[in-house]
C-alpha cells in the first residue's frame, strides 16, 4: 500500500503552469499586435505618400492649364482672365496627405478582413475575386467617397458657411458624380488587384493604380487643352496659303 502510494505519487503528472509561460504568450501576443499596428501605418504611409505625388501632378497641370488660358485671354479683348495658383498650395496638399493616411489605414484593415472573410465563400478562386470586388464596391466605395468629401470640406475650414451646411451642401452636389466615376474605374482596377495581388501588397497596389490614373488625367487635360491650339494655329497658316495665292 505505502509503495503503491510513493509510486502513484512519482508517477503524477507534475502542473504544466508557469508563470514564465503566461508571460511570453503575452509577450509574443503584444509584439503581434505592434507588428499588426506597424502594418496598418506602413500602408497609410504608402497611401499618404501616392496622394502627395498624386496632388503634386495635379496641381502643377492645373498651374499649366490657368496660365494657357490667361495666354488666351489676352488676345481676346472680352475674355475674363481666369486667377493663375500663386505656387504650391501646401495647404491644400496637406489636407491630401492627412486623408491619404487615414485612407491607407482603413483600407489595410477593410481587405484584410475581406480577404480572411471570403475565403470561407467559396473555393473557386475567380468566383472569390468577383465576390470581393462586389463587396468592396458595395460596402467599401460608397463609404470612402461620403468620407472623402466630408474630411476635405471640413478641413478647408471655411468660416463663409456652418461645417454642417457646408458638408451637406458638397455632398448633394458631388457624392453622386464621385460614386459613379469611382465604380467605373475601379471595378476593373479592383478585378485585376483581388485576382492578381497578394493580400498583403494590395493596399500600395490601390495606390499606385490611383497614381497613374492621376498622371494620365493630367496628361489627358493637358492633350485637350492643346488641340484648340493646334487647330487655331493650323488655321492661321491656311489663311497665310490662301493670302499668299491670292497676291500670286
Amino acid at each position: 500500500m505505502g509503495v503503491a502510494t510513493v509510486t502513484s505519487a512519482i508517477a503524477a503528472p507534475r502542473p504544466t503552469h508557469r508563470p514564465g509561460a503566461r508571460k511570453s504568450r503575452v509577450v509574443r501576443a503584444d509584439a503581434l499586435e505592434i507588428a499588426d499596428v506597424v502594418r496598418v501605418a506602413s500602408d497609410g504611409g504608402v497611401v499618404l505618400a501616392g496622394y502627395v505625388a498624386s496632388d503634386l501632378v495635379a496641381q502643377a497641370s492645373e498651374t499649366r492649364s490657368a496660365e494657357r488660358s490667361a495666354e488666351e485671354c489676352r488676345v481676346d479683348v472680352d475674355c475674363e482672365i481666369p486667377p493663375t495658383p500663386q505656387g504650391l498650395d501646401v495647404i491644400r496638399l496637406n489636407r491630401y496627405a492627412a486623408f491619404g493616411w487615414f485612407d491607407g489605414c482603413i483600407s489595410h484593415v477593410f481587405i484584410g478582413w475581406l480577404d480572411a472573410a471570403s475565403a470561407g465563400w467559396t473555393s473557386n478562386e475567380a468566383t472569390r475575386c468577383f465576390e470581393q470586388v462586389v463587396v468592396d464596391m458595395a460596402l467599401f466605395s460608397p463609404v470612402w467617397c461620403a468620407l472623402f468629401l466630408i474630411s476635405m470640406e471640413a478641413m478647408m475650414m471655411d468660416a463663409r458657411l456652418p461645417l454642417r451646411a457646408a458638408v451637406s451642401a458638397r455632398l448633394k452636389g458631388e457624392y453622386g458624380e464621385l460614386l459613379l466615376g469611382n465604380l467605373a474605374f475601379w471595378i476593373p482596377a479592383n478585378a485585376v488587384v483581388f485576382g492578381l495581388v497578394p493580400v498583403d501588397y494590395r493596399v500600395a497596389a490601390f495606390s499606385a493604380i490611383n497614381f497613374a490614373y492621376t498622371v494620365l488625367l493630367s496628361i489627358w487635360a493637358e492633350g485637350d487643352k492643346d488641340k484648340p491650339e493646334e487647330a487655331a494655329d493650323k488655321e492661321k497658316v491656311e489663311t497665310k496659303e490662301i493670302e499668299i495665292i491670292d497676291q500670286i
